[in-house]
């Protein structure tokens, strides 16, 4: 049995968000979105319920910071 301990996607934006990463919710949520594919990596999906046709997403906490922390665009330099 693993002991990761998955996040919703809501608690992933609030997780990488207390590590300093202001990530708005809507931002979050269409990088992470299927057609986009650009959020962090899915670690397993928890089964749908009746009427829903996907699964709904977990992730593991520190590939989303990893995936957060390479996002990171370094400081512009500035001109003298």
């Amino acid at each position: 049995m693993t002991s990761i301990k998955y996040l919703t996607r809501d608690e992933t934006r609030e997780y990488l968000r207390s590590f300093g990463f202001p990530i708005a919710r809507g931002t979050f949520n269409q990088l992470c979105a299927p057609s986009r594919g650009e959020g962090p990596p899915v670690a397993a999906i928890w089964p749908g319920g009746v009427g829903r046709h996907e699964g709904r997403p977990l992730y593991d906490p520190v590939a989303a910071l990893a995936w957060a922390e390479a996002r990171l665009k370094p400081a512009p330099c500035a001109t003298p």
